[in-house]
């Protein structure tokens, strides 16, 4: 779902269990993600993703949240179109 678009900067979208903006000019971002926390000039999308639910934390894909985060946030951003390497996370 897109939500619109703000300051001529950014893109807000929702979709199923993430929540994601797409940059259209140039943002300085920190993010605390394990899989690439740090300070970036060169994202072009940011997001959140729910990886689990309340209950039946038993699935694969939560294993891959601390076990391998990179491989994690490369799985949430094929899943929703988004590029994996140019996306900062706050998960």
């Amino acid at each position: 779902m897109y939500f619109g678009s703000y300051y001529n900067g950014v893109e807000l979208h929702r979709d199923e269990k993430i929540v994601y903006t797409r940059f259209l000019t140039p943002h300085r971002v920190i993010s605390i993600c394990s899989a690439a926390g740090e300070i970036r000039d060169d994202p072009t999308c940011l997001y959140n993703h729910q990886s689990c639910e309340p209950t039946g934390h038993n699935r694969t894909v939560h294993r891959t949240v601390s076990r391998d985060p990179h491989a994690y946030r490369r799985l949430t951003c094929q899943k929703y179109d988004l590029p994996d390497e140019s996306c900062a996370s706050v998960f």
